[in-house]
């Protein structure tokens, strides 16, 4: 590298010695004469072609015929400084090219993330999505909701509208709990098969609503958790005394929803966890919550976040329901389409109440309304290092309407 760099200052140095010499030196003969700069610079072409020129370093041959004294004291002063100059150059160069390169500058710092305002309120948040630029809020997301993720009050006119429209109870336990908040991490993530639509959240705690009126500590299970926000919305539906327990297999959606429940966040502004209420998040087989988290008939309400091929798969959830409580789950259609992708099934959401008998049966309301669900795994059929393939399904699915 360095004889490389000798070699090539040497060769620019020779012909910058031989230009600027002969050059310099027809121009002061020209212009010694008082001809015009332009006649300079044309005597001083026609020279470089016609002057004999010795190429070893700063040396020139003498011409043909004597020069005029202007040129020969020209010549006397370019022998005299150019070789320092062009020593000059030549050091620099040398230093520039072997030293190391200066140290990378430090990447600028991410731009912190947009998000709506704080403290929390519905009315705020969403006057925010609306004014938004959310394909700039949301640089980076894999999955940029819309604005019906989080208008709640749309879902009165949408699928489910015959059964929500009137019951605000729910609506104000949903708008209480802020869903930015829980939905954030699944935004960059991938994981919109992670938890259900807005409309689907309002329509299961509408189900579910009706079993925390018989007990004193209303208590959900919810069986595939996710992020939480069924969590939070039952705590402030069922009121005071009552529990929330989730399961999820996901370690990972386990941490998002312990730290969104524990948030100072989570809810509007001026709103409160009703007295006495509990919640609690595991990581498990969230189809057979084991007895030390929930005895034999202690939940009041069971929402089953993950698609099942029948009754039969729900054996341990059926343990820890008492009898008239309450159970929603996606059940898969015996048939489905060529397109349901793997790892889904079409499914019929069915709200189930327990017997007598320990057998659960489709309430006679019941609307059977068709959703698309991700199957349900356990740890048999998906072993926890292989997380990150429920993962790529989760984000191959990311721009279809999961749950509808």
């Amino acid at each position: 590298m360095v004889e490389l760099a000798v070699a090539t200052v040497g060769a620019l140095l020779q012909a910058a010695a031989v230009v600027m010499t002969t050059a310099e030196a027809a121009s002061v003969e020209v212009m010694g004469a008082g001809a015009t700069v332009g006649q300079a610079a044309m005597k001083a072409q026609a020279a470089l072609k016609a002057r004999q020129v010795n190429f070893s370093l700063f040396a020139l041959s003498p011409p043909s015929s004597p020069p005029s004294p202007h040129a020969a004291a020209a010549i006397a002063m370019h022998r005299r400084w150019l070789p320092m100059a062009c020593l000059f150059v030549a050091t620099t160069l040398l230093w520039r090219l072997t030293s190391p390169p200066p140290p990378a500058a430090d990447p600028p710092p991410p731009s912190p993330r947009r998000r709506p305002p704080l403290p929390y309120t519905y009315a705020s948040t969403l006057e925010w999505l609306r004014t938004a630029n959310l394909s700039e809020a949301l640089a980076g997301a894999s999955w940029r909701p819309s604005l019906d993720e989080f208008d709640l009050d749309a879902a009165r006119h949408g699928k489910w509208g015959a059964w929500l429209r009137d019951d605000e109870p729910v609506f104000a336990a949903a708008k209480a709990v802020n869903r930015w908040l829980f939905l954030e991490p699944l935004f960059y993530s991938g994981g919109r098969g992670s938890t259900a639509a807005a409309p689907m959240h309002l329509y299961i705690l509408h189900a579910l609503r009706p079993a925390a009126a018989a007990s004193r500590t209303p208590t959900l299970l919810d069986a595939g958790c996710g992020v939480g926000f069924l969590l939070q919305a039952w705590l402030l539906l069922a009121g005071e005394g009552a529990r929330a327990v989730g399961v999820d297999i996901d370690s990972r959606a386990v941490a998002a929803a312990r730290r969104h429940l524990s948030s100072a966040h989570a809810l509007a502004a001026g709103v409160a966890r009703p007295r006495r209420t509990r919640v609690e998040v595991r990581r498990g087989d969230a189809l057979a919550p084991p007895p030390t988290l929930l005895r034999d008939g202690e939940a009041d309400a069971v929402n089953v976040g993950l698609a099942v091929e029948g009754v039969g798969a729900l054996r341990g959830l059926r343990r820890v329901l008492r009898v008239g409580g309450r159970l929603a789950a996606p059940l898969c259609a015996a048939a489905q389409p060529a397109d349901v992708p793997a790892g889904m099934c079409v499914a019929r959401f069915t709200v189930m109440s327990k017997g007598e008998d320990g057998e659960l049966y489709p309430l006679p309301s019941d609307p059977g309304v068709e959703v698309r669900f991700i199957k349900a795994m356990t740890p048999e059929t998906f072993p926890p290092p292989e997380l990150e393939l429920q993962r790529k399904l989760k984000r191959a699915m990311a721009h279809r309407l999961i749950v509808s």
